[in-house]
């Protein structure tokens, strides 16, 4: 997955891609369902500013897909209020397996 999320295709130009049949081989095995959540996930640097904090990819690959990277939660909290004096953050225990949605409160 990480080298979907570092392409430079854009996340409806990845789907229209997989929606015409054209799925790379690697990408079969996972089925349709985990192919689907690859649109998303291409879809959240396009539109946020992620903060990846995890200890099972490295800084490197967390950059790739273009997200950024904390090696800990206390460290990506810090980053958010600097980068961000005004903003809505959300912290999800475990994003590489949910699909939330963002919706404009009123």
């Amino acid at each position: 997955m990480i080298e979907e999320m570092a392409s430079s295709e854009s996340a409806s130009d990845f789907y229209r891609r997989m929606s015409e049949g054209n799925i790379p081989g690697h990408l079969r095995a996972l089925g349709i369902s985990a192919i689907m959540q690859i649109v998303f996930f291409k879809e959240w640097p396009e539109k946020f500013n992620i903060i990846h904090v995890t200890e099972g990819l490295s800084p490197e690959q967390v950059a790739r897909m273009r997200f950024s990277y904390s090696p800990d939660l206390q460290g990506a909290i810090d980053r958010a209020s600097q980068e961000m004096q005004q903003a809505d953050v959300a912290i999800f225990p475990s994003g590489g397996t949910i699909i939330p949605e963002v919706t404009k409160g009123g």
